[in-house]
């Protein structure tokens, strides 16, 4: 199959930021690259506190669940 026929797949997102493309002759790790670095550990922090959040939230909930089933029940050994 020609190169020309294949469609592009749009590139993968890393923490929801778009991959850098270096320029040729770019130094390593210039204000962009490192722009653009800090910005997927920005990414990579708030999935990361998301999942912190839901974490905690359905360990509340199942402390809420086990403590009403004890006082429902008159179970108060749980």
């Amino acid at each position: 199959m020609p190169a020309s026929s294949k469609q592009q797949q749009p590139p993968e997102l890393i923490h929801g930021v778009k991959p850098y493309k270096a320029r040729k002759g770019e130094k390593f790790m210039n204000d962009k690259q490192r722009t653009h670095f800090r910005a997927i550990l920005e990414g990579w922090r708030d999935e990361l506190m998301d999942e912190v959040s839901r974490t905690v939230h359905a360990m509340q909930d199942e402390t809420t669940c086990h403590w009403s089933y004890a006082a429902a029940t008159g179970n108060a050994s749980c």
